[in-house]
């Protein structure tokens, strides 16, 4: 399982909006939010295709959407590093 970063504009919708995209995409197995719009992301999926999938439902819009490597670091909680590590 790869962990993605997704950044996102608001022109993306609402919090509340995001998530439920998020939980509208099936190749997406689990997310969690910590910062302002960006979301951490759980998937076997490809940027690519998890890019795919939020340009289907939602037309231009900006976002970032990057796996998280090895080569990391801030200042999260704990269960957050879990999630991004796990």
């Amino acid at each position: 399982m790869k962990t993605y970063i997704l950044i996102y504009s608001d022109l993306l919708g609402s919090k509340q909006e995001v998530i439920d995209l998020l939980n509208s995409i099936p190749a997406i197995n689990n997310w969690r939010t910590d910062i302002t719009n960006s979301f951490f992301i759980k998937s076997e999926s490809t940027a690519d295709e998890i890019a795919d999938s939020i340009i289907e439902k939602k037309t231009n819009v900006r976002f970032f959407i990057s796996e998280i490597s090895s080569n990391m670091q801030g200042w999260l909680p704990k269960d957050a590093w879990k999630f991004i590590k796990d």
